[in-house]
Order: structure tokens, then sequence, then C-alpha cells
């Protein structure tokens, strides 16, 4: 389903983004690649309890989580790493690098949500941020997702991601239920099951 690709991931506040991203987490961990995940949103301690409520087995060879909602820390996890840079991109840029170098070649990223970030900074400086973040993961060969919250958002702002990443899988629910747009093409329905999607058709 995931592949190695760039995924975008848009929907409302409403739509199941945290679970398919858990979901995507999970898969990726299954396959024995390590995982990066960028909090942006949210509680790091609500996260890492779902990812284990859902089967995953963290751990700081396979799992690190960089909290960017927090600059205290819980001390409970080994694998969480609060920035250390005021500047927010910058020290993003840094943990992703750090994370990239211990997990080598096999490493996927998540980013939830892309959201803050798109709303607190230029989208000129973004676009450049993300241009170089993206190289950096092509040359890696990492597989991400970078989840947005549509309602908060102008198009504006996820042009700044569209054109860096290869699917925009966006929520949608009509008379006849849930369902993803894939690039606006291909529509597939889904159902969710407590914490999991059941997708109709593979993607």
């Amino acid at each position: 389903m995931y592949g190695r690709n760039a995924v975008l991931i848009v929907g409302t506040s409403r739509d199941p983004k945290d679970v398919l991203v858990r979901q995507f987490i999970i898969e990726q961990m299954k396959k024995g690649t390590s995982v990066l995940y960028v909090l942006l949103q949210g509680h790091a301690d609500h996260a890492i309890s779902a990812l284990i409520g859902q089967g995953a087995n963290l751990s700081e060879k396979n799992f690190r989580l960089i909290d960017c909602t927090s600059k205290n820390g819980t001390g409970k996890h080994p694998f969480v790493h609060q920035l250390d840079d005021d500047n927010e991109l910058v020290a993003i840029n840094a943990a992703l690098t750090d994370a990239l170098r211990a997990f080598g070649d096999n490493a996927a990223v998540a980013f939830d949500a892309v959201t803050p970030l798109l709303l607190r900074h230029r989208l000129s400086l973004l676009r450049k941020f993300f241009e170089l973040m993206t190289l950096k993961l092509n040359v890696a060969g990492a597989s991400r997702f970078f989840l947005v919250d549509s309602d908060k958002l102008l198009q504006k702002h996820l042009d700044v991601l569209t054109g860096l990443t290869d699917k925009t899988v966006m929520f949608g629910r009509d008379k006849s239920g849930t369902f993803i747009m894939i690039n606006n093409e291909q529509r597939i329905g889904y159902r969710q099951h407590h914490d999991a999607i059941e997708f109709q058709d593979e993607w």
C-alpha cells in the first residue's frame, strides 16, 4: 500500500488521519523498517500509548519520536527526543539528519501534522526547507507521510507540499459513506474499526 513514496494526507479534524499515520508506522515496522515520527501537534505520551496499544514494539533501535510540542520532555521513553534549538526548522532538520544516520538506509518518516509549520513560517522559507528535506529523504530512500488539516489551511499552504509528493490522499464523505481520493482521480471507500482503517481497495 505505502511503498517508498512521499504521500500527502489531507483531511479535516473529523477524519482519522492520526489512525492512518499509526497504521503506516506499524506496517513499516512489520517490514523491518525503522521509523522517525515527527510530532508537531498533540501529545507524545498519547501517540506512544496509541502505537503500543495497536501492537507496536517500540525501541531505540527501530523508532524515534521527535517531539516538537514540548521543551520539557517526559523522561519516560529513551526514544523520545525534544528539539534543542530555538529555530524550529533548523532543529527539525538536525534531528532528521541524526535519525537517518542512526537508522541507515532502511527508514520511514511520518510528519504529524505539518499544519503548525505551514501556519508559523513564511511559505517561501518552508518551500526551501521541504525541498532540501525531500532531497535528503530521496537519497536515503525513505518513504514518508505528511499529514495536514485542511480545515485550517488555504490552498496556497497545500501547494508548498503537493509539488514535492508522489500522492495526495484526501479524506471525504458523502451519502454513500467515507472515502479517500488519490490525486483527485481514484476514489476508494473505507471503514474505520476502532484503531484501524479498512480500505475497499489497494492504493
